[in-house]
């Protein structure tokens, strides 16, 4: 969190990023346990694959706009300490 209030880094972007894929991994792994019968073969992989899609922008826009919105102290808004 190297950014100020209302800027974002390349740090900022590359953690959005890693937190997206994290995101979708742990999202598309939970549709499988959770899934009664699951075979590979049958599976509906268009559906899992835009479940994943969805997962991952919503992580990263999530991600991105609170480190958007926070600044070099980890004040959300300059006002809310989160650390």
């Amino acid at each position: 969190m190297n950014s100020g209030f209302f800027k974002v880094n390349m740090n900022d972007a590359i953690n959005s990023l890693v937190n997206a894929v994290v995101g979708a991994v742990i999202v598309t792994l939970y549709g499988f346990v959770t899934q009664d019968g699951f075979s590979v073969f049958q599976a509906d992989w268009a559906l899992i694959g835009q479940t994943a899609l969805d997962a991952a922008f919503t992580v990263f826009f999530s991600t991105l706009g609170t480190l958007l919105m926070t600044n070099k102290e980890g004040k959300v808004l300059g006002a809310i300490k989160i650390k």
